[in-house]
């Protein structure tokens, strides 16, 4: 879109905006981190206690062996960082997490695991960030799942409208998944935290999910993927796995978008609704156009058009999302350009040094300030709500007491704020800098 163009429709769309009304705004990204030992142990059946003590004494120890460091590592300042944001009371208290979403301007939430504190799911390896694994537990998989799910059902409850938390699930056997979604709906969880694809489990291209997606469609339970899993037999490991893990990790994270797509997961279930976090979004056009392209190519035959009988961006378009997290202004602009601000929405990562927290109203600013109203709304509010059927009239009371104005965002904020040298949310250039 030129910028002629872009200007005129601000200009339009101004005239219709009351610049003092205040913004709910919803994070598609955020992360707990409960103690296993402190919070989590509580939670676990008396006849796995003693697999669940075995599995916490091997977790702790792991944590006091020294890593071995090279000039690649994280620089220190960062370490500091995730240091310091490790002790954060809201990643296992929800007070403390309210009070702190009502600092940064935050109405409601979705919540992961993974909040950087060296926490896990209990007998799994796969979460959101693996900060220590051992196979030997995966037979107690759907234990630790059960766990961590009756916890966050708890620490949601405090506020269900503004904590929307994401129940995990085994991959492993899909009747337990269904059974785990329908107590999670219950439960007061908003949606799942699905796996990467793996290869050590059943791909979701195969028919044998069709069940698990009726049911995540029929309960609107959200799928969501977060970036920086996957197949860990697919990791490099080697000099340089740390830039190149960070280069790869998004990918891992977004690999299900093409296989629910081409195995016609979206046809047969046109209401279900997936996510893919913590993504970036200048990704998206040329990736749609690859799987348009992939689509019509002569190389597959109309049978295709049977089980896929749209273009894959069509799809995509329908049933897909990307959050966005820490969202830059290049990434804003290129939505509104490619028409995909009903897909793509920003997260505030809490607690992650990466992430906007406690500055997220000047990275609003950095991104937003001068976009259409309707793109604006769109990518702090609309786009969540729709992919998360949230009721935004019920947030309202919220917004108007601790959310942004309008005109505020409009401000244009071209700096960095002190305290934030580890975030990306006001990055200049690609993904990092």
């Amino acid at each position: 879109m030129p910028d002629s163009e872009l200007s005129q429709l601000v200009d339009d769309e101004s005239r219709d905006v009351v610049v003092d009304d205040r913004v709910t705004v919803i994070s598609c990204d955020g992360h707990v981190g409960p103690g296993v030992r402190a919070e989590l142990r509580a939670y676990c059946p008396e006849k796995h206690l003693a697999d669940f003590d075995d599995y916490l004494g091997e977790l702790e120890q792991s944590q006091l062996r020294t890593t071995v460091n090279n000039e690649l590592d994280p620089p220190q300042e960062r370490i500091d960082v995730l240091v310091q944001r490790a002790r954060f009371e809201g990643l296992h208290d929800p007070v403390a997490r309210l009070r702190d979403m009502d600092a940064d301007g935050i109405s409601a939430e979705v919540i992961f695991h993974g909040g950087a504190n060296g926490q896990t799911v209990p007998f799994s390896m796969f979460g959101v960030t693996v900060t220590w694994s051992s196979r030997k537990f995966d037979h107690l998989e759907d234990v630790g799942v059960e766990i961590y799910n009756r916890w966050l059902a708890d620490y949601v409850s405090a506020d269900p409208k503004r904590l929307l938390g994401l129940a995990h699930v085994t991959a492993h056997d899909v009747d337990k998944a269904i059974s785990e979604v329908k107590w999670a709906k219950e439960a007061g969880l908003r949606g799942v935290n699905l796996p990467a694809p793996r290869r050590d489990f059943t791909p979701y291209s195969d028919p044998s999910w069709d069940p698990f997606w009726a049911v995540c469609e029929d309960l609107e339970m959200t799928l969501c993927t977060h970036a920086g899993l996957g197949d860990l037999d697919d990791r490099f490991r080697g000099p340089s796995q740390n830039p190149i893990y960070l280069v790869e990790m998004a990918w891992f994270g977004r690999r299900a978008i093409w296989h629910l797509i081409f195995s016609g997961v979206f046809a047969r279930f046109p209401n279900l609704k997936y996510m893919v976090a913590e993504q970036f979004g200048d990704w998206v056009p040329a990736t749609l156009s690859e799987l348009d392209s992939t689509y019509l190519t002569p190389h597959f035959s109309a049978k295709m058009r049977e089980v896929v009988p749209e273009r894959p961006s069509d799809y995509f378009r329908r049933c897909c999302y990307v959050g966005a997290s820490f969202m830059s202004r290049e990434e804003a602009e290129m939505g509104v350009e490619n028409d995909l601000v009903g897909n793509i929405m920003w997260g505030a990562d809490y607690p992650h040094p990466e992430g906007s927290f406690p500055h997220s109203t000047l990275a609003l600013r950095k991104t937003l300030a001068g976009l259409p109203a309707s793109a604006v709304r769109a990518y702090v509010t609309q786009t969540a709500a729709d992919a998360f059927h949230i009721d935004v009239a019920a947030l309202e009371p919220i917004a108007q007491r601790i959310g942004p104005p309008f005109s505020e965002l409009m401000k244009p904020y071209p700096g960095r704020p002190e305290g934030s040298a580890t975030s990306f949310a006001f990055r200049d250039f690609g993904h990092w800098v």
